[in-house]
């Protein structure tokens, strides 16, 4: 579909959850042939599946025994009123009212979700940077993204691409939330996202004119962006608001890790609206690093090709993008008459790299 985008990968398939719920579909199992004997689920082989899902568990692991869990519930359609105990309640229960993403299958919710179930793929030969030195060529680009549709020419000029997508792709939540920034408000928005390597392109511009030219000759403009917490940092200042703002760097479960700490600050009170998710781009730098691991297909012989569930599976395809959530109290939500896409019903940490403590429980939200 859309390839393994690492720290970004939690937040679309969080997106993929809630979408999922909101549609009654669960997406095609990408490129399945033959079942793998110690792997035995139930795969979804000849496209979308009809289904009545009230629960999805979203899960993202990564090395050295890192792994989140979120599950989301269906909001139910009748839900307009609330007795008196469910009004109590509201304000602890935290939901889902905006989608916003920039993906190799399209930009915003529609276009992804369109072509997600349809089954289609944007997994082809990378474009943006040779790779004939590598023995993998693949990966998912996105395209057909033009940031002038989402940010001013002013702002534009200070952010590079992995702050491009994010500040894109937390537009379309806040449009899709239905919320407007404003003087009132803008202390009560906040922003936790989620990244594995942040912007490996400018950070290897900027070190190879360090190292080569000296410092005289690096141009400063290069300087904060190279940081993890770039994007994070630029959207509070381009869009005026003041409150959570963190950012995550777990490797491939930094989004996921990004929406349970989210939801744990929404019950807290430190927010009204939080935008949550994750984002990473396809470098070359980043490409040669996953090549280097061994971690992109083919490993093993056989043709490149992305099918993590298939008994022939041998490696990964390395993609990129943004996907951002907008994360609200229930009882927020229902008081600005705002009908919540999901619910948060329970996320869960684990970080233990040999085996996991017995008696683990999964904290419900």
């Amino acid at each position: 579909m859309h390839a393994h985008t690492l720290g970004a990968a939690g937040a679309l398939e969080g997106i993929v959850s809630v979408l999922a719920l909101q549609h009654g579909f669960i997406p095609p199992t990408i490129n399945y042939q033959e079942s793998d004997p110690e792997c035995d689920l139930d795969y979804v082989t000849a496209g979308s599946r009809k289904a009545n899902l009230r629960n999805v568990l979203s899960n993202s692991f990564a090395f050295g025994g890192n792994n989140t869990t979120v599950i989301f519930g269906k909001y139910p359609k009748e839900a307009r009123y609330m007795n008196k105990g469910q009004q109590a309640d509201s304000a602890k229960r935290v939901v889902v009212t905006g989608i916003g993403m920039v993906t190799p299958l399209g930009i915003g919710k529609e276009e992804f979700g369109r072509r997600l179930f349809s089954g289609e793929t944007a997994i082809a030969e990378i474009k943006s940077f040779d790779t004939s030195l590598f023995p993998s060529h693949f990966g998912a680009e996105v395209t057909n993204f033009n940031p002038r549709d989402f940010i001013s020419v002013k702002n534009m000029r200070r952010m590079d691409k992995i702050s491009l997508m994010t500040a894109a792709s937390s537009r379309l939540a806040l449009e899709d939330a239905g919320v407007q920034i404003t003087q009132e408000n803008r202390d009560r928005v906040g922003i936790t996202l989620g990244t594995a390597f942040g912007a490996t392109d400018v950070t290897v511009q900027f070190a190879g004119t360090l190292l080569t030219e000296g410092p005289a000759s690096v141009n400063p403009i290069l300087v904060p962006n190279i940081v993890m917490n770039a994007p994070r940092a630029i959207l509070p200042s381009s869009w005026d608001f003041a409150a959570s703002n963190t950012t995550v760097t777990h490797f491939a479960v930094s989004a996921e890790t990004a929406i349970a700490y989210a939801t744990a600050e929404i019950r807290r009170g430190t927010a009204d609206f939080i935008l949550t998710g994750g984002v990473d781009i396809l470098s070359k730098f980043y490409y040669e690093s996953l090549t280097r691991f061994h971690a992109l297909s083919p490993q093993n012989g056989g043709t490149e090709v992305c099918r993590p569930f298939d008994k022939d599976r041998n490696g990964a395809i390395a993609g990129e993008g943004c996907g951002i959530i907008c994360l609200e109290s229930m009882e927020s939500a229902i008081a600005r008459g705002r009908k919540p896409i999901a619910k948060l019903k329970a996320r869960a940490w684990d970080h233990h790299p040999q085996h996991r403590p017995a008696g683990r429980k999964i904290q419900t939200v």
